[in-house]
């Protein structure tokens, strides 16, 4: 899929973040995989099940994003709205890394605040908004929708 031209620059900034909670996303699945084929695969096989599944989960999470990325984009609807809920997701995450951990979480959750209020932010401003809802009403059989 070629990348639009017309992408809203605060849009890029979004879409480069998606990449890089993608890439962690593979980096740590794979490095669970790897960590728990080589600690648990001959004491216990039901703690290496556990962890393989954990691995799997997130490596499947990173090509969801890279699938969210694809669709914006695209400009697709859909993929604003998942994309708004991943990174208020990332933002919530933040703050339950920063209250549970106290000052060990700090810097935790201030990677996880600051990617998710980049991400967050091209995606909620004004001239993104727009061109989602005008590709939308382009592609769908939808008269008008207010924007505030």
């Amino acid at each position: 899929m070629a990348e639009n031209p017309a992408l809203p620059k605060q849009l890029k900034l979004t879409t480069i973040y998606l990449h890089v909670i993608s890439a962690s996303h593979f980096l740590l699945g794979f490095a669970v995989l790897i960590s728990g084929a080589y600690r648990f695969l001959n004491e216990s096989i039901a703690a290496f099940m556990i962890i393989a599944i954990f691995g799997v989960m997130l490596i499947v999470l990173g090509i969801g994003f890279e699938i969210i990325n694809s669709g914006l984009k695209e400009l697709s609807y859909w993929a604003w709205i998942t994309a708004l809920i991943a990174c208020t997701i990332h933002l919530l995450t933040a703050v339950i890394i920063l209250l549970t951990l106290g000052t060990w979480g700090v810097f935790g959750s201030f990677i996880f605040l600051f990617l998710g209020i980049i991400g967050l932010y091209g995606l909620v401003v004004k001239e993104t908004r727009l061109e989602f809802i005008e590709n939308r009403l382009e592609h769908e059989d939808i008269d008008e929708i207010q924007v505030t």
